[in-house]
């Protein structure tokens, strides 16, 4: 939820003007921004079609008439089979319910290694995850869409807020079509419009209240509450110029909160417009992921956007080779003028005739089907290559039988190619989205407070640095860094066997913690350097102790010799020199 109540009815008559030309400014900039996206919309409509025809609904307006029905000239589901392959798959290695997919540090390694901020740390993984997996939440639910989304389009909206459920939190999904987005001059996407998104009277009265809604809304909600009315929902962050001259017309309770969301009811006349209701959030609610872009626009592109030569290609083929296999199980037939209407070519049919020009000749029967099915072939593996199919199915394509260093290896390799999208997936996605919930968390008391030594930094604004550990990350990373420290030790094998003192310009007890913590070993499972000193301290004294045993054990046996001078480099010789 946002952080603050329903707007009431404003009584000012200065702040009721500024209301009025607030939304105003909202309408206007909301055909400012569909103006910006139309390019995009011709594109949009062939992804939708050929990869996502459960929205086809994309032109649609004022509902689904009876009779429609989603595209009917698509003849190929191997697209949509390799977003969906791509779209689990990039889930399932990133954000995974199954494993823990992020970790917590600070920019300040100094910090990282206090004993009480990593402590508090992995309390506060635990507490994200448990919120993440509740029943109260649907995160992992949510991102489903998203991935399709971002795989077919390029690009992929949601919004989060907390639960009215409970502790948890509540995170929506958005038809592209209605969404709409602005970058600042860093390229990053700081305002978001949903626009025409209905509601229905009875869900705009409960969310908005009466007095916030036009009265053909109110009077629909007690007479016709199914009714539908189409809303605005746009974003800023609050030192946009849109807000300017107009500061009067935001709420007391959106102080000092970095966004804004106004609702705007549409098709209202000039004279009674007022926003519907007008909240701030002191994170980004919204997130907006872009698979790739280009420097000059603010929409994404998406692994569909770059196959649809391929995508079109497989749908004429098959269309081809559906026409050519129909023509072979049922060619076309030449018969003597002759037998018309004598000739039934059924499973057992007796035809009858007295000439033998008269058996009915095949005249097409179809063409090569096989070099046909060949090049229908060819073109759906490079469609499963446009969606990595082979990355997220490589088990299933091993001939032989491999070792698990070798298969991530292997995945390593084709993680490589896959690193750049990765990297915008974190930032403008999970990133965003951590941040959020971390918020709310914070805000409603969900975590403990933080050590002594973060509250002047979290106050000062300095974040956590996020550490995504999904399975591809993991390849990347580990593959890389073990890799080093496998040469390494390898290399100084050799030397170690002549000189085994060379050791000792190794920190063999920082390397050993480098790789428990980039393997994700809980920090309650790596003992502390004070805990480790008194074990190395008590089993040295042991081993002390067991020599000094098996020594007087020794002397014991040669005890009735002790009359005659020990030989050189007995155990007695030793013992007397112990004791003298």
């Amino acid at each position: 939820m946002a952080e603050t109540a329903k707007q009431p009815r404003v009584i000012d008559p200065a702040a009721t003007s500024s209301q009025a030309k607030l939304v105003k400014r909202v309408e206007s900039r909301s055909e400012e921004m569909k103006a910006a996206r139309r390019p995009f919309d011709p594109l949009r409509r062939e992804i939708t079609a050929f990869l996502r025809p459960e929205l086809s609904m994309y032109e649609i307006e004022g509902g689904i008439a009876d009779t429609y029905k989603p595209n009917q000239s698509v003849f190929s589901a191997r697209p949509q089979e390799g977003l969906e392959t791509w779209s689990t798959g990039m889930q399932g290695q990133t954000a995974s319910a199954s494993f823990k997919w992020f970790g917590l540090r600070m920019d300040d390694e100094k910090l990282n290694k206090i004993p009480a901020i990593r402590d508090w740390f992995q309390h506060l993984e635990e507490r994200q995850y448990s919120i993440m997996n509740n029943s109260n939440s649907n995160f992992y639910q949510h991102l489903g869409p998203i991935f399709r989304d971002a795989g077919s389009y390029g690009d992929a909206a949601s919004w989060i807020e907390k639960s009215k459920e409970g502790k948890g939190i509540n995170c929506t999904n958005f038809h592209l079509k209605e969404c709409f987005v602005d970058e600042n001059e860093q390229g990053r996407v700081d305002t978001f419009y949903r626009f025409p998104f209905d509601m229905t009277a009875r869900q705009a009265v409960d969310r908005f209240g009466e007095d916030n809604l036009s009265e053909t809304l109110v009077k629909a909600y007690k007479e016709m509450p199914q009714t539908k009315f189409k809303f605005i929902h746009a974003t800023h962050v609050r030192t946009d110029p849109i807000f300017k001259g107009v500061e009067d017309a935001l709420p007391r309770t959106t102080k000092g909160r970095k966004y804004i969301s106004i609702y705007v009811e549409m098709g209202v006349a000039d004279g009674l417009k007022k926003p519907a209701l007008i909240e701030g959030y002191f994170t980004k609610p919204f997130s907006y992921w872009r698979f790739s872009k280009s420097p000059d626009t603010a929409y994404g592109c998406g692994l569909g956007c770059f196959a649809m030569v391929d995508i079109f290609g497989i749908n004429a083929w098959t269309e081809i080779m559906l026409r050519s296999g129909h023509l072979a199980v049922d060619p076309s037939m030449y018969v003597d003028e002759g037998m018309r209407g004598r000739v039934t070519i059924d499973p057992g049919s007796w035809v009858y005739g007295s000439k033998e020009q008269h058996i009915p000749q095949v005249i097409f029967d179809g063409g090569k089907y096989p070099v046909g099915i060949d090049l229908l072939e060819r073109v759906g593996l490079s469609i499963d290559r446009w969606f990595n199919v082979d990355v997220f199915q490589m088990m299933r394509d091993l001939d032989t039988a491999i070792t698990i260093p070798h298969l991530m290896a292997k995945l390593a390799e084709k993680a490589v190619i896959m690193g750049p999208r990765i990297g915008r997936l974190n930032s403008e996605l999970y990133t965003s989205q951590h941040d959020r919930i971390f918020d709310i968390q914070f805000r409603e008391g969900w975590v403990d407070p933080p050590p002594s030594e973060l509250t002047d930094r979290i106050e000062e604004g300095d974040g956590f640095q996020m550490q995504y550990n999904g399975v591809l990350e993991q390849a990347q990373r580990k593959n890389r860094q073990l890799q080093n420290t496998e040469l390494f030790v390898a290399q100084i094998r050799p030397i170690l066997e002549v000189a085994p003192d060379t050791a000792d310009n190794t920190d063999w007890d920082k390397m050993y913690l480098r790789i428990s913590r980039e393997s994700d070993i809980p920090e309650d499972e790596i003992r502390d350097k004070e805990d480790v000193k008194q074990t190395r301290v008590d089993r040295a004294e042991q081993e002390a102790a067991a020599a000094q045993a098996e020594m007087l054990l020794e002397a014991a046996k040669v005890a009735p010799q002790l009359n005659q001078a020990p030989e050189e480099g007995s155990p007695a010789q030793r013992l007397q020199e112990t004791e003298a």
